[in-house]
């Protein structure tokens, strides 16, 4: 039975194939959580993958079975990612990362440059965006106080008459004009209101959206 163990150089062997795909381990247990929002980490998952990759297929103490097959993955990866790359709703997913924001996109360039390039690029789509959805909510009809006030179908009469106010006094609330806008991304983007979790991105947001536009950060 001693031909069928397995040797030194096969076990080395293996723990190199287990340090290339170790990474991958690692996000596909990030990406298959159900509890946490995924979007935020494609970009940066796509990166560090293709970062380890490409070190791996150079790396000259590895053997050339591996830094093939780490070639191969790489050129596979890359595909994937130019789509990545190319889709608005992962750089508008990662930008709205209270940790990562318009700064994660420099890591992407190697020059001063290159890496104001990504990062502009990205807080360019993330206002463009915003201002849409701002403008979407000044066309639409307000609701005048009357009608905020305009008593509901009772799902209980006898409770309702129990708990019935006066709700007339209630001012109605001012809309946001577009430099409220332009202030709360600008302060949002300069990383104003912390980080919060890496990893509960989502409830940095929620704490700050039950706040007035302008106290938010």
């Amino acid at each position: 039975m001693r031909p069928l163990l397995i040797d030194k150089k096969e076990w080395k062997l293996l723990e190199d194939l287990a340090d290339i795909l170790e990474p991958f381990t690692h996000v596909t247990l990030i990406m298959s959580r159900t509890s946490q929002p995924t979007i935020p980490f494609v970009l940066p998952a796509y990166h560090q993958l293709d970062t380890h990759l490409e070190a791996k297929s150079t790396e000259t103490s590895l053997p050339k079975i591996l830094t093939n097959a780490a070639s191969v993955g790489l050129e596979k990866l890359r595909k994937y990612k130019r789509l990545a790359d190319g889709n608005r709703f992962y750089v508008l997913g990662t930008v709205l990362h209270p940790g990562m924001r318009s700064k994660w996109f420099e890591t992407l360039g190697t020059t001063s440059w290159e890496r104001e390039d990504h990062r502009d690029k990205a807080e360019t789509m993330f206002r463009h965006v915003a201002l849409d959805y701002f403008q979407e909510q000044l066309t639409s009809p307000t609701p005048d106080q009357s009608s905020l006030n305009k008593p509901k179908p009772p799902a209980n009469g006898f409770l309702s008459q129990m708990c019935a106010v006066d709700l007339s006094f209630i001012p109605t609330s001012p809309r946001a004009t577009q430099a409220d806008l332009e202030d709360e991304i600008s302060r949002y983007l300069r990383f104003e209101g912390g980080v919060g979790k890496t990893q509960e991105p989502l409830e940095w947001w929620q704490v700050r959206s039950i706040m007035p536009l302008h106290f938010r950060f």
